[in-house]
């Protein structure tokens, strides 16, 4: 593999959020466990892309609980700083930051902190965003800073963590770990230190922690590899594959060199930790003491480890007074936060595939609330004093209240929210919980509902864009012997008892009116199905100079927003559509782009435009729909160049794309879309718009033809 393909390939992966795994021989099962009831307040995110839902950090801070969320390997931003009022139970956005996600909270020196983990803009400089008493600042000062991953304060300067990318010659590049350092809170940055460079790895500097008078860093690598070169032992393992090729962790990158430590003076790396395939380790401190949580083992994937941890990691903690290190006994297979709040320590867990919160005051003596088990993973806790919230893999944040003390832990398997929200744009995404929506009134539009079990056996719903639901009866909430109610809007539309039935079937054929029906099927018994919204008599390919499925989705998007033409990106069509029915998924999943945008050009810059994209890469050239162009291919993409094209360069055209096209202009077409318009048009929409005046896809004319060079 050459320095070239893993630059390309495994170097713009951001730092994960921290996950920590540790097993050992106390028996977590003996002890006392206190139920949490959860209170959905909300999903913070649910105006964003689905991929950027998922909530990655929750901080509270000044009476606010910020939210981390977005996706900074799909690329989901800018991302908006979202916070939930304590006080006034509401969601605002007080700032955008300029990072396709928000993965991380810190509070330095009593400044809320953002590290940029992977900005939209030029990859020269990092960021780091710092809640001012005037609001919210961002500092574009970390040099090379692709990925800033964290940040600390010791003897009154502020250093940043990174994984960094350099470039040093013509087609030589480096990606390695840095460290820099500011004495002016974060308006300027200079590099301290940097990991050493393996031609075939990229390395980052994960966590920086300050600790009595010293700042230890702990740092990671990881290479690329075929599956085929992985023994096939550790496969089970593995995760998803990344641009063809799994991302494998380095194991004792550097030997037994495990920690990296600076005291005002010099870094010097350190050997705290006995274990050995050391891959990664998180430090947090706690009262006294340095803990570190480990995770050791060979061919652990990178990626993989957001969803499930391999068989063959080991995991440990460890405890670091200043002068020697002491494992801790304490069982759990792995550990999703920590949270410390007055002296006393949380600990997000899951064991034998069920979420804890675990406390302590000492490490020794442990408290257990119980999160029920509702199939969607816990990703982050804050605490206020009384209440637990709860950040979830599905965007959803909870409150969460202390229930009574239980012993048999079987019985949560069937414990629901008391509360839950629930969006979607289309039926795969559309169950929630003990709630399923099964139609939308506007496909193509976000559908979503509240639904909360009052006293008195009453469901009450609340809905939007939605004509068909099915509520999944809870059995430790819900009296099932006795009448049952279900409300709607406001409506009372059924009263009855169930007699053995699981659920309410409810249609609404007009706005305002409910049909509901009571049924056996359950939560986990439920299967979506596929909403048929029109046909193609052939198959719509992705591959060619001008794709089929392309010719498509550009013509939809240029008669949704009425525009003269339509300009959108190959390497935002993730696949074709295949011949035969085609539901709404289908129609999600081939697309990367989910609003339309709009602006007005000449048709001289839009020639431009075009003479400036021919000679990319065919991957990053554009289609159109409304106008026509022949190019000449030369061997060298760079001498490209326009034979002929119906644009009247005088005229003033209307342009419809996408957002991915807005945001991505400087590299594709050389210029920066000015006075653009973002509308509330989506691509999905137009499609189904389209399909559901045409119904069926048939011939497509090509619009872009390409003319060989002539002998």
């Amino acid at each position: 593999m050459t320095t070239k393909n893993i630059m390309c390939k495994l170097l713009f992966i951001p730092c994960l959020c921290f996950l920590l795994s540790v097993t050992s021989g106390s028996d977590v099962r003996a002890q006392s466990y206190k139920y949490l009831s959860l209170f959905s307040v909300g999903i913070p995110a649910q105006n964003k892309v689905w991929e950027a839902w998922k909530v990655h950090e929750l901080q509270l801070f000044e009476g606010k609980l910020y939210i981390g969320y977005g996706d900074a390997v799909i690329n989901t931003g800018p991302t908006d700083v979202i916070y939930y009022d304590l006080q006034s139970k509401e969601y605002k956005t007080e700032f955008t930051v300029d990072e396709e996600a928000i993965s991380r909270y810190k509070v330095i020196d009593g400044k809320l902190i953002i590290p940029g983990i992977d900005a939209t803009e030029s990859w020269k400089l990092g960021n780091i965003y710092v809640r001012t008493a005037s609001g919210w600042a961002k500092k574009r000062s970390v040099t090379h800073g692709l990925h800033v991953n964290d940040i600390t304060s010791f003897k009154g300067e502020w250093f940043v963590s990174t994984g960094s990318f350099f470039e040093y010659g013509e087609n030589e590049s480096c990606a390695v770990g840095g460290i820099l350092r500011s004495n002016d809170e974060g308006d300027t940055f200079r590099l301290v230190f940097t990991t050493p460079y393996f031609e075939t790895s990229v390395f980052r500097v994960g966590s920086l922690i300050t600790f009595q008078d010293k700042i230890y860093a702990s740092y990671y690598a990881f290479r690329g590899l075929k599956k085929e070169e992985i023994p096939e032992s550790y496969w089970p393992g593995l995760g998803t594959e990344y641009e063809g090729q799994h991302l494998i962790m380095s194991d004792d990158v550097l030997g037994n060199l495990d920690v990296l430590a600076y005291d005002g003076k010099q870094w010097s790396f350190k050997d705290l930790i006995t274990t050995s395939n050391l891959c990664r380790l998180h430090p947090f401190v706690f009262g006294d003491k340095l803990i570190f949580a480990t995770m050791s083992g060979q061919y652990i994937d990178y990626l993989g480890l957001m969803k499930k941890m391999p068989p063959q990691a080991e995991t440990a903690l460890f405890i670091f007074d200043g002068h020697q290190t002491e494992r801790i006994s304490f069982e759990y297979d792995r550990i999703e936060d920590v949270v410390i709040f007055n002296n006393r320590l949380f600990l997000l867990i899951i064991r034998a595939q069920q979420y804890f919160i675990a406390e302590t005051a000492d490490l020794q003596n442990w408290q257990y609330f119980l999160i029920p088990n509702s199939g969607v993973k816990p990703r982050s806790i804050e605490y206020d004093g009384s209440s637990f919230y709860v950040g979830m893999d599905d965007g959803t944040i909870f409150q969460a209240t202390v229930g009574e003390e239980i012993s048999d832990l079987t019985c949560l398997t069937e414990h629901e929210p008391i509360r839950i929200h629930g969006a979607a744009e289309i039926p795969r995404q559309g169950k929630w919980y003990w709630v399923a929506m099964t139609g939308w009134r506007k496909w193509g539009k976000l559908a979503r509902f509240t639904a909360f079990i009052e006293s008195q056996n009453c469901i009450n719903l609340t809905v939007h864009n939605v004509s068909a639901i099915r509520v999944f009866i809870p059995p430790q909430e819900i009296n099932t012997t006795k009448p049952v109610f279900l409300k709607i809007n406001g409506q009372q539309v059924f009263q009855g008892t169930l007699n053995g039935k699981k659920e309410l079937i409810c249609k609404s054929p007009k706005p305002g009116q409910w049909e509901v029906k009571s049924g056996n099927g359950s939560s986990k018994t439920f299967k979506y199905e596929r909403e048929v919204v029109g046909h193609t008599d052939e198959e719509l390919t992705k591959e060619g100079h001008d794709p089929l499925i392309g010719l498509w989705k550009a013509e939809t998007i240029r008669q949704a927003a009425r525009t003269d033409i339509s300009l959108i990106l190959k390497h935002n069509l993730i696949q074709g559509l295949p011949a035969g029915e085609i539901a709404v998924e289908d129609l999600y999943d081939l697309n990367e782009g989910r609003k339309i945008w709009t602006f007005s050009t000449t048709g001289e810059k839009l020639l431009e435009m075009l003479a400036f994209n021919i000679k990319l890469p065919e991957k990053n050239r554009m289609q159109i729909a409304g106008f026509d162009f022949w190019y000449q291919v030369e061997p060298d993409a760079q001498k490209n160049k326009l034979v002929s094209c119906s644009l009247l360069p005088e005229r003033e055209y209307s342009v419809s794309t996408t957002d991915q096209f807005v945001k991505w202009a400087l590299f594709n077409i050389g210029v920066e879309v000015e006075k653009y318009k973002e509308t509330d048009l989506t691509v999905v929409g137009a499609m189904i718009a389209w399909l559901q005046q045409y119904n069926k896809i048939g011939s497509l004319p090509t619009r872009i033809t390409k003319v060989a060079v002539q002998p």
